[in-house]
């Protein structure tokens, strides 16, 4: 019940991600972009 918790959980801020990105001005939409990588490359080694 740990594993899909994350999963879901990135998949949905990737979603928002994008929906704020086209709300939110494009320089916002690049940063949320680029942290997005790090912290998923982060949550992936956690869980694994």
């Amino acid at each position: 019940m740990t594993q899909p918790q994350p999963g879901l959980r990135s998949v949905w801020i990737g979603h928002a991600a994008e929906k704020q990105v086209d709300v939110v001005t494009p320089r916002i939409g690049e940063l949320v972009t680029a942290d997005q990588p790090f912290t998923s490359n982060r949550w992936w080694e956690e869980v694994r």
